[in-house]
């Protein structure tokens, strides 16, 4: 492998380790959306006053769509894995991070 290829390989994995650690904010944003969404329906479903139910929104209904949280969960552990492995190789190739 010829020197440039190798920085290629190098620039490669860095920029996809910075757009992983960029999408890690994303999900961490959104399961934090999601789990006050999902919180506010706990407190509401929990409460003795049926009108408190009115103030519902799609988004909070949406909140509990069990296959969307799922898919952002499971996307949060394959971010998780695919930053443990680039931080890993850029490791092993000298390379300081963070």
């Amino acid at each position: 492998m010829s020197n440039d290829e190798e920085m290629a390989i190098r620039g490669r994995m860095m920029t996809d380790y910075t757009e992983a650690k960029k999408r890690k904010v994303i999900l961490q944003a959104e399961r934090e959306r999601l789990g006050s969404l999902i919180n506010y329906v706990g407190v509401c479903m929990q409460g003795e006053h049926p009108h408190i139910t009115a103030s519902f929104k799609e988004e909070h209904f949406a909140a509990l769509d069990a296959p969307k949280v799922r898919e952002l969960l499971d996307e949060t552990k394959e971010n998780t894995e695919l930053i443990a492995n680039l931080r890993k190789q850029l490791m092993a190739l000298g390379l300081s991070l963070d």
